[in-house]
This record gives structure tokens, sequence and C-alpha cells, in this order.
């Protein structure tokens, strides 16, 4: 079974040595205080993308493409306050071993922003990275106590933004300050959304 998962560039050395494994066995925990989900913690989480954005980059700007027995995963539900319920189906294996991974995606555009020592940069394919900024909001036609609600409304990002977004976002590591933030040229924030790589 073909399955991703995303992870921190600056855990891409240790994951080529190591595979990927749980966080009760690598005690690697980026997540911000009452930011995670209350998952377990001895199971390795993988995705199976359900739509065009395949790149889940809140969990890491990386994306790992793994092949395993499908004998070796299970199915799981995700939680309805999880950020990307609906986005892919999920499964979990106990680990993953260096051999299970098939490839690690980065987009072409952050090459020169990342850090990825020599000893592991060929092991990288850099890829090309589409995504979507928020553009504006629209009404639903659904109402609230009269008043309407409003939908967000997303808009292609333009090579452009993709590069201003690259060169001033935190790409390394999802603990880092304004990680996956870039800055626009009057200083506001250059969020991107539905991030899609393409491998």
């Amino acid at each position: 079974m073909k399955l991703f998962k995303n992870v921190n560039i600056c855990d891409i050395e240790s994951i080529l040595s190591n595979g990927l494994l749980s966080l009760d066995e690598c005690g690697n925990n980026h997540w911000e205080s009452g930011k995670r989900v209350a998952n377990p913690t001895d199971v390795v989480y993988l995705a199976a993308p359900l739509t065009q954005f395949n790149s889940f980059v809140n969990y890491g700007a990386a994306l790992v493409e793994v092949s395993v027995p499908d004998e070796r995963v299970r199915e799981t539900q995700i939680a309805d306050n999880d950020v990307n319920k609906g986005k892919y189906r999920e499964f979990v294996t106990d680990r993953i071993t260096p051999d299970d991974i098939v490839a690690i995606y980065i987009p072409e555009e952050f090459k020169q922003y990342v850090n990825i020592s020599e000893s592991v940069i060929g092991r990288i394919t850099w890829c090309k990275m589409s995504a979507q900024y928020v553009s504006g909001t629209k009404g639903t036609g659904k109402f609230f106590i009269g008043i309407e609600e409003l939908e967000t409304v997303y808009s292609d990002c333009s090579s452009e933004m993709i590069e201003r977004f690259s060169a001033t976002a935190e790409l390394n590591c999802s603990s880092d300050f304004n990680y996956f933030r870039g800055v626009n040229a009057d200083g506001s924030m250059l969020d991107i959304y539905n991030v899609s790589y393409d491998i």
C-alpha cells in the first residue's frame, strides 16, 4: 500500500536512519500545548489523500512516501475536531523502517531556504508545489439569527507568491515561530492553504 506522511525537514536525517517512529518511541514532540488531538502516541500515522491536495504541511514541510504491505497497517477514524478530517484516510502502523521509504519530497521552491545535511541531500526528490490563498468570503445562502453565514474563498497562488512565501517562511521545523507563514512586502502575513506537491 502506498501511503504518505508529512514530517519536519529538520528530522529527515534521523528518519532515513531510523525510519518513522511513534511519538512514544522517538520522543520527538513538536506539538504546542493544546494543539494535538488526543490520539494514541504509540503508533505511526499515515495518510491516503482523498483530494488533489496531498501535503498536510501542519505536520511538516517534507512529504514521505512509503510502501508497506496491507497487513502491516490498519485504518482508523479521524477525530471530528481534526483540522484535516475529510482530506485523507488515516492509517496506523507500529513503525516504518528505512527500507519502507520510497521517496522524500520537498518543493524545489524551498531548496535554497532549507537546512539539509549533505549526507542525505541525495535522497531528496525536489518537486513543484501549488497552493491557494484566501482571496475573500462569500455568502452561503444560509442564515443564523438573521445573519448570512459566510464561507472562505480560495484562489490559486501565483509563482511569485510561492517564491515570496518560500523566501520568508520558516520551513525546517513545525515548532519554529511562524512555521509555514510567509511575509508579504508590506509586512503582513502570507499564509497558504490547500497545498499539493507534484509527485
